[in-house]
């Protein structure tokens, strides 16, 4: 966009090696895989410090068989493992 500011240069260059990994022959993917990671680990961009943090789901009151509580996860595939197929509206 016209606005906003060019990334550092560190972060552009990660970029543009993400974009060469998207494309990558099976052959060349490990050499860049690997360069990326090390990238990674020497500039440390964020420390996950803080993880498994509530999940919190607002449903109306007439939208029910929405369980009290479920893991989220996205493994889980949540909502998926909630059995939503067993939601339903009530008709006022």
């Amino acid at each position: 966009g016209t606005e906003g500011e060019e990334p550092p240069a560190e972060v552009a260059a990660q970029y543009a090696l993400y974009d060469q990994i998207k494309g990558a022959s099976a052959a060349d993917l490990p050499a860049l895989a690997e360069e990326f990671f090390d990238r990674a680990s020497e500039e440390l961009w964020f420390i996950g410090t803080v993880g498994a943090l509530p999940h919190v789901g607002v449903v109306k009151n007439n939208f029910r068989n929405v369980p009290e509580e479920a893991v989220s996860d996205w493994l889980q595939q949540t909502p998926g493992n909630t059995n939503i197929e067993q939601y339903f509206k009530r008709q006022s």
